[in-house]
């Protein structure tokens, strides 16, 4: 394929992209809830994991301010308490009061039935192609991304 064609799939895949995360914004914005907040409720629901601030971040790929912001409009509304993590002092971990829950049953928990859902509606060969083109994509991406990253940093320390 040449160059043009390559990038009208990319045009076309980061629509296809946009337009996943913009259905997101919608589910999250009629629940009356910022995107992160609707993010975290996800991820509280998503699997039992225990989450600090930290993870969130790091798992949502979410500045630290956005995450904390959310965090406090989600406790100031009971939905969730911040406690002491077992191990460590320092951190809390981020836990859903029985307003919360109920809350994310209204919210994240319809997300996640809405989207096995759709994943039923797929065989399971499209499901595994859909996997692993997804992660063969990402691999690659950030293959390339160190890759000019190594490259950025070494022009930097040339130029000094």
């Amino acid at each position: 394929m040449n160059n043009q064609q390559l990038y009208e799939i990319l045009i076309r895949y980061n629509h296809i992209f946009k337009d996943t995360d913009k259905i997101y914004h919608c589910f999250a914005k009629s629940c009356g809830l910022s995107d992160c907040a609707f993010r975290i409720l996800y991820l509280l629901r998503e699997t039992d994991t225990q989450y600090t601030q930290a993870d969130i971040c790091s798992v949502l790929s979410a500045p630290k301010q956005t995450v904390n912001s959310a965090l406090k409009n989600l406790q100031s509304g009971g939905y969730i308490s911040l406690n002491q993590a077992p191990n460590n002092k320092k951190n809390k971990i981020t836990l859903l009061t029985e307003k919360g829950k109920e809350l994310a049953a209204n919210s994240a928990d319809i997300v996640l039935e809405a989207e096995i859902k759709v994943l039923r509606q797929f065989s399971e060969t499209e499901l595994e192609s859909l996997l692993s083109l997804t992660e063969k994509y990402a691999v690659l991406l950030r293959r390339e991304y160190e890759k000019t990253s190594e490259t950025l940093l070494k022009e930097e320390k040339e130029e000094t």
